[in-house]
């Protein structure tokens, strides 16, 4: 469920969250300047998908409007990863290579990563999502006309999604680093 705030002071909006928190755990508080602003959010994010994917800012995952709790970080990475790639495919020495920068691509790490991609099964097929992600041949990718996503709907020239970007693109992850910058710098060309 999305909370919007409209035309909040910083420490209202903080106060509301908060709140938010306590009365529906699951709910996401999004503040706006002004209603023109919240009108096009509402426009960009109603979707008959049931998962959608936030990548302005932090990244979070959501299926029914509910916030995808992962039981590892590292799964979590991995498919904001694949998310990133927009659908293109990734070998598992690149997953580890993401997921663990300068580790060696060894027996060990390895079965880490098959811990990890279980552990991402697991948890899409837990919020009956398991359809998004593909693994065929060693391949994995996200299948992304199943889900609704901030970053799709901003290249596909979405005016409300353009207009939503603050300049941070997953921010928790330093790969994301070029995908911001690629995202400024076609935001700034579009105004």
């Amino acid at each position: 469920m999305d909370i919007l705030c409209i035309d909040a002071e910083p420490q209202l909006l903080r106060q509301a969250t908060e709140l938010c928190k306590t009365l529906s755990p699951g709910a996401n508080v999004v503040g706006f300047s002004n209603d023109a602003e919240a009108l096009l959010w509402l426009q960009t994010h109603k979707t008959t998908k049931r998962i959608s994917a936030r990548t302005f800012g932090e990244f979070d995952l959501f299926a029914d409007g509910r916030a995808v709790m992962f039981s590892r970080s590292k799964a979590k990475e991995l498919l904001a990863y694949l998310i990133d790639r927009q659908g293109g495919g990734i070998k598992r020495a690149t997953a580890a290579a993401v997921l663990w920068e300068d580790a060696l691509y060894d027996r060990s790490l390895q079965k880490q990563l098959d811990v990890v991609i279980r552990s991402l099964r697991t948890t899409l097929a837990a919020v009956g999502a398991a359809d998004i992600l593909e693994i065929k041949n060693g391949i994995m990718r996200i299948i992304p006309e199943k889900i609704h996503c901030d970053l799709y709907c901003f290249l596909g020239g979405e005016l409300a999604a353009v207009k939503s970007y603050r300049g941070e693109y997953m921010s928790a992850y330093s790969w994301a680093n070029m995908t911001e910058a690629f995202l400024t710098r076609m935001q700034n060309r579009m105004k």
